[in-house]
């Protein structure tokens, strides 16, 4: 399942932003990069001139390869054993 909206409201409406979820049981079916090119598509056809991913877990390197793969830039990297802001890695694409 992944969700596709504006990264910001008025001057950042822009720029879309998704987040993605695949069930662990259906890791490695390409399930995730057909999602991933789907929104990308679906992104530059709602008319959004760029694609902003605020976090991709650094220690999920299926997520993070796969984005690498699909065009993305990443812009930062916190490395950390739990899950929060400072343990994402920003991107761009």
């Amino acid at each position: 399942m992944y969700k596709l909206i504006p990264n910001r409201r008025d001057l950042g409406s822009h720029v879309a932003n998704a987040s993605f979820m695949v069930a662990p049981s259906a890791h490695g079916r390409g399930i995730g990069r057909a999602m991933g090119q789907h929104c990308l598509n679906e992104a530059r056809r709602a008319g959004y001139q760029a694609m902003q991913f605020n976090f991709v877990v650094s220690t999920n390197k299926g997520a993070v390869h796969l984005w690498q793969e699909l065009g993305s830039r990443f812009s930062r990297r916190c490395r950390r054993r739990s899950i929060t802001p400072r343990s994402a890695t920003s991107t761009r694409t």
